[in-house]
């Protein structure tokens, strides 16, 4: 609807019609609400037919602290225009709520935009600014320009940028709807994560290579190429075998089982953009998932390469890249003492590092001894090159490995997955946390249509379906939903939903998965949200793709990529005492809920997560001596009722002497 030329009239009207919807007021309160802003507008010389305009949007702060001060003139007791004052946010709220929804209807700018804007013209490179204010460049972009919502954590910034551009305290802040307290900074916050910190702190530092970076006709783009289809159509090497980044044997056993997968590319990803960027990843069309982490450990190692000698690098440039450097063990040796150092500890990326090292290598079916040219550019002939590729293997063999698991063992993990999520997982019924986040999101629904409406339902359909059934999260973004029940996500008789999915389309389809389909029923509690989002909410997001049951508001017609941002941003608002967490740490918490609440059904729990027992018992065994004797003593108690307990001594026994 358009709002813009509204009056108080109408304003009160549209306020009367949305009372109980949400949480915007009871009935019992309505009519202090129409006497407080009667008396604004009266004390304003004003009448009900006076348009708005921007005397309870960009003015209304002033004129509602003058209204106070008059007030207390007229010997109103301080309570009394605390509350009158505080009715009077709510109007500017609920106009501000109208504002928004109008805006995401007709294309114009939300009231966050209408002043943002301005102060990014003739101020010089948005870049700049958004150093000065410390966020990224495309998330200052994406308010200006998509009209995005800050986030919590982006509070501080927008102060930050009011106090730059010399406004009164609250000009950008009171316009963003429904503001939530910025969190403490990370020193003083109890909930802060050591983890994040020092990744933070790392990631000032941004020596990565990015693919983009690499030109069209570089050699490294061949090479990566040639990889990819040697892993896809050939098989790879088993090097080392892990339990949870620990390295556990030395042998080296080629399967002759796996080969990198590939799934369907995503339409989306087709763009100029995208491709510059995805390019490593993508193979005739296809998109090989594998490759990205591979990748991703080598452009570290790439980058490294780059960096001037006399900041621990190797000093190449550019053009002197290729992979045929992963068989330099000076290099090797050179970048891991380097990445150590960096790090502070060993951890999970440096085993992640060499065990791609190795797979390359292989003296079987690597892939680097069967490229003579990238040898030969390095300055080794056709018998030399393999010789090399199986001189670094035994040096990182005998030499490295060893090093790296006597420092893994002392150091620990330097990233704790149950960290962030401690709390929850210390609780009798974990998932309680949860149950109690929903119940919170439930009560804080948007009362006035429009797509942030539309999001919020999403949003809690979402992580009410993820709480009953914890898939990983491609599963959600890839999940379907048909009217002819012939998707994944399927409405049973009874109006309960149930998920199916083929055993192929899982990450640990070559493990757990292998042996079945995922064919679950969702919990009937959870039916509500679904079915309300299904039905009310996701028709009014767009039908271009319309079996996909989770799109964004503003990419309707693709694959929602960044749903475990969601996840994060919502269990940040949501979650009690929590900062934020990923997809993953939701099958933690209902693998817990449910070891805890059938005394250490390991069986159970991994059916819940599509996965194998055995992985499941060793990822949770802290809880196995604790509920697993409680679950045996309780099976025990049936039959340890009929014991009679031992009988008391009939007389006293002596020794013999």
């Amino acid at each position: 609807m358009s709002i813009k030329r509204v009056t108080f009239s109408l304003l009160r009207d549209l306020f009367v019609e949305a009372v109980g919807r949400g949480n915007l007021t009871a009935q019992s309160s309505l009519a202090n609400h129409i006497s407080a802003l009667d008396d604004f507008i009266s004390d304003m010389g004003w009448d009900w037919s006076h348009e708005v305009g921007q005397l309870l949007r960009t003015q209304h702060e002033r004129l509602r602290d003058a209204h106070g001060e008059r007030l207390a003139a007229r010997g109103k007791s301080e309570s009394y225009v605390k509350n009158r004052l505080s009715l009077l946010n709510k109007w500017f709220r609920f106009l501000q709520s109208l504002d928004y929804e109008g805006a995401s209807i007709t294309g114009d700018l939300n009231p966050f935009q209408q002043v943002l804007r301005p102060l990014l013209v003739g101020w010089g490179n948005l870049s700049r600014t958004a150093r000065e204010i410390g966020v990224a460049a495309r998330t200052l972009l994406s308010w200006s320009k998509d009209g995005r919502i800050p986030r919590a954590a982006h509070l501080p910034s927008v102060e930050r940028l009011e106090q730059l551009r010399g406004l009164t305290p609250g000009s950008l802040l009171n316009q963003i709807p429904r503001r939530r307290k910025a969190p403490p900074p990370t020193a003083e916050n109890p909930h802060a994560i050591p983890h994040r910190k020092k990744l933070a702190a790392r990631l000032k530092f941004l020596y990565r290579l990015r693919p983009h970076q690499i030109p069209e006709n570089h050699r490294l783009r061949v090479e990566m190429h040639a990889l990819v289809r040697h892993k896809v159509e050939g098989k790879s090497s088993n090097n080392i075998r892990r339990s949870r980044g620990k390295v556990l044997s030395r042998a080296l056993r080629s399967t002759g089982e796996k080969s990198w997968r590939t799934r369907e590319l995503r339409a989306h990803w087709k763009t100029e953009e995208s491709m510059a960027k995805r390019w490593p990843e993508i193979l005739d069309g296809l998109w090989v998932p594998t490759a990205n982490r591979a990748w991703n450990a080598l452009l570290s190692f790439l980058g490294w390469a780059m960096i001037a000698e006399g900041e621990g690098g190797a000093g190449l440039n550019l053009e002197a890249l290729t992979l045929g450097l992963l068989a330099d063990q000076d290099h090797l040796f050179r970048y891991l003492d380097w990445y150590m150092e960096a790090s502070g500890q060993t951890h999970g990326g440096h085993l992640y590092f060499f065990d791609t090292v190795l797979m390359l290598l292989h003296p079987k079916d690597g892939f680097l001894p069967k490229q003579a040219s990238i040898g030969a550019t390095l300055g080794y002939d056709e018998a030399a090159w393999p010789a090399q590729c199986a001189a670094t293997l035994n040096w990182i063999y005998l030499e490295i490995l060893p090093m790296l698991k006597e420092n893994y063992e002392k150091d620990g993990r330097a990233r704790k997955p149950f960290e962030p999520i401690q709390r929850i997982l210390d609780l009798d019924r974990p998932l309680d946390a949860m149950m109690r986040a929903i119940n919170r999101a439930e009560e804080d629904r948007y009362t006035t249509g429009g797509q942030h409406e539309v999001s919020w339902a999403r949003d809690l359909a979402l992580m009410a379906l993820m709480t009953s059934n914890p898939l990983r999260i491609l599963n959600f973004i890839d999940l379907t939903y048909r009217s002819d029940n012939t998707g994944q996500l399927r409405q049973m008789g009874d109006g309960n939903w149930r998920i199916v999915i083929t055993k192929g389309l899982f990450k640990n389809m070559r493990g757990a998965a292998k042996e079945h389909d995922y064919d679950q029923g969702v919990d009937p509690s959870m039916t509500p949200y679904i079915t309300r989002y299904i039905r009310t909410y996701r028709p009014l997001i767009g039908d271009l793709r319309s079996e996909l049951v989770f799109v964004s508001t503003d990419h309707p017609n693709q694959e929602f990529d960044k749903l475990d941002v969601v996840v994060r941003n919502w269990t940040e608002k949501y979650v009690e005492n929590c900062q934020g967490i990923g997809p993953h740490a939701v099958r933690h918490i209902v693998a817990t809920h449910i070891i805890k609440t059938t005394l250490g059904n390991f069986f159970l729990a991994s059916m819940a997560l599509h996965d194998n027992p055995i992985t499941v018992k060793r990822n949770y065994a802290q809880f196995l001596p604790h509920y697993a004797d409680r679950g045996r003593f309780e099976s025990y108690n049936g039959s340890t009722q009929l014991l009679k307990g031992v009988a008391p001594r009939s007389r006293v026994i002596t020794a013999s002497p």
